[in-house]
């Protein structure tokens, strides 16, 4: 079975079909989710809004995706992202070794660890709860988490299953830090 239902998928579009601009007294979380192999995991930066998480929402406002790549060109590029976005704080994924050389690569950001399997867990039933727990607020009657329509995040939240071995899950698992962020 699915772990993500249609109608919570369909809640987290908030009506925009392109990725915002950074704007001056917002604060902003950049998330990385690294993947180098030419044939693997996509790498996936994703930087949400959390400047009205005292209204209990989170915005994804700007989504980035590579296949393969080089590690030190993306550091770069999530160094230079964070800058650009009124210097976001940093969450990256450290789970794999790979993952440990960029989080030791991105200092100057003092970014916040997210150790893969060890969280997931945890991190999969906080995310399930952010999207489907009903509040009022002015943007939406259900799930805390909105964004603009991005392809691929819905594929991946459409087809994603517990047992995710073999599934492309890049965006997801930037959900799934973010839920991390946001729970700790």
């Amino acid at each position: 079975t699915h772990f993500f239902s249609a109608n919570v998928i369909e809640a987290i579009w908030n009506g925009k079909q392109e990725p915002s601009t950074p704007q001056e007294n917002r604060d902003y979380i950049a998330i990385a989710d690294w993947g180098f192999a030419e044939q693997g995991d996509k790498t996936v930066f994703a930087v949400f809004d959390y400047t009205d998480f005292k209204d209990g929402v989170f915005t994804l406002v700007y989504g980035y995706e590579e296949k393969g790549g080089d590690p030190w060109r993306l550091a770069t590029q999530f160094i230079l992202l964070c800058r650009e976005w009124n210097k976001a704080k940093a969450l990256v994924d450290a789970g794999a070794m790979g993952g440990n050389i960029m989080k030791k690569s991105l200092k100057e950001l003092h970014p916040i660890s997210f150790y893969g399997q060890e969280q997931k867990v945890k991190c999969l039933e906080k995310l399930f709860l952010l999207l489907t727990e009903p509040y009022e607020s002015v943007i939406a009657k259900v799930g805390r988490i909105k964004s603009y329509y991005i392809a691929n995040l819905e594929t991946e939240l459409a087809s994603y299953k517990t047992d995710d071995k073999g599934l492309e899950q890049d965006w997801v698992m930037v959900l799934v830090m973010l839920a991390y962020f946001i729970k700790n």
